[in-house]
């Protein structure tokens, strides 16, 4: 409710004080010396308490009269993905359940002028998630298009589902999907904002929640998307948290399938054509994995260095090409070694220049 109070300054505070209540009794040089704020912004910020107070009381009404459920982003039950990303959300706003910590999710994007053949697509992808495991979450944004044929699909497949909305819980957006959201909720998913009840769904709320889609799953798939698309604002996002980006290529040429091959041909998505692709990528499907790490190091003929680098990326399960080049210090060739290591079938070049074990 304080406007100049984000996620770093918030940390900061709560680094200092041991709740929000404690924060809003201080004065405005206490603000200024924890936040590394000037004294005229730290005013600026404490001048707000008092209102900040009172709209939080009228809110806090609203949503328990409505059975809205909050967390903050120190709660043990907030996203642990989502926590882990710059900039997160210091409140979520939901109606569902919220156990988001205890499985996989995988958030799907993708156009909202969606063609017959990438809502085939999109439903064939979630049916062949489901049929592998229940325990798969798909992460959307119910808009139009890619969004709802994937929350729908996941709920026809008996996977729980969550929609990741750009509006206050007062205004849903758009209205024709509230029988799929209260589905959803019924489902065992559920409906998150980061905005208080009665935002309205402005255009820049929308790029902000793609960050949340992006930040709460394991991976991002995109679905069909132009060169200059709204989905590809969250798979960049997801890249910039480290998360792995997947993509569906399209025939050449073809307006909606230009986003998705960009990504591809610059090596910043995966390529895949199926659920069985993405479920060896990410690891999750223990049938097509293990090649290497089921034979001995000892078996694996690998050189000084090699070996070095391979035990690296053990430890760590996946690292990114700078962290191996800063840890050599330009000492040896890392491009050279990496290329072998990956034609000897030991490790696989991911999204994002991450590197991990076959």
């Amino acid at each position: 409710m304080v406007d100049g109070i984000g996620p770093t300054r918030a940390e900061k505070l709560f680094e200092r004080f041991n709740s929000a209540e404690e924060v809003l009794q201080q004065s405005p040089r206490e603000i200024a010396e924890i936040c590394d704020i000037n004294i005229n912004m730290a005013t600026a910020i404490v001048s707000q308490f008092s209102q900040a107070i009172k709209n939080a009381t009228d809110e806090f009404y609203c949503i328990e009269s409505k059975e809205i459920r909050t967390l903050f982003f120190t709660d043990h039950d907030y996203p642990f993905r989502l926590r882990e990303c710059t900039g997160f959300p210091l409140v979520l706003y939901y109606k569902g359940e919220a156990d988001f910590n205890n499985k996989k999710y995988v958030s799907i994007v993708g156009t909202r002028r969606a063609t017959e053949y990438g809502k085939r697509l999109c439903t064939k992808f979630v049916e062949d998630l489901a049929a592998y495991s229940k325990d798969i979450v798909i992460i959307s944004g119910l808009a139009y298009g890619i969004d709802i044929t994937a929350h729908r699909a996941a709920l026809a497949s008996g996977l729980k589902t969550y929609g990741i909305i750009g509006s206050g819980l007062n205004n849903f957006y758009p209205a024709e999907h509230i029988k799929t959201a209260l589905d959803m909720i019924e489902s065992g998913g559920g409906v998150i904002t980061e905005l208080t009840r009665n935002w309205a769904p402005l255009p820049e709320n929308f790029a902000k929640r793609n960050r949340i889609i992006a930040g709460m799953g394991d991976a991002t798939v995109v679905i069909e998307s132009a060169l200059n698309g709204g989905s590809l604002i969250t798979a960049k996002q997801a890249l910039s948290y480290g998360r792995d980006l997947y993509a569906f290529p399209g025939r050449v040429g073809e307006r909606l399938s230009a986003g998705c091959n960009n990504f591809i041909k610059y090596d910043k998505a995966h390529l895949i054509e199926n659920a069985d692709d993405f479920l060896y990528f990410m690891g999750w499907n223990n049938n097509s994995l293990g090649r290497s790490k089921d034979i001995p190091l000892e078996y694996l003929n690998l050189s000084t260095d090699e070996t070095t680098i391979y035990e690296t990326i053990e430890k760590e399960k996946k690292i990114h090409r700078d962290t191996l080049e800063l840890y050599f210090g330009g000492r040896i060739d890392i491009t050279t070694i990496l290329l072998n290591m990956e034609i000897k079938g030991i490790i696989e070049h991911l999204p994002g220049n991450f590197y991990s074990l076959i």
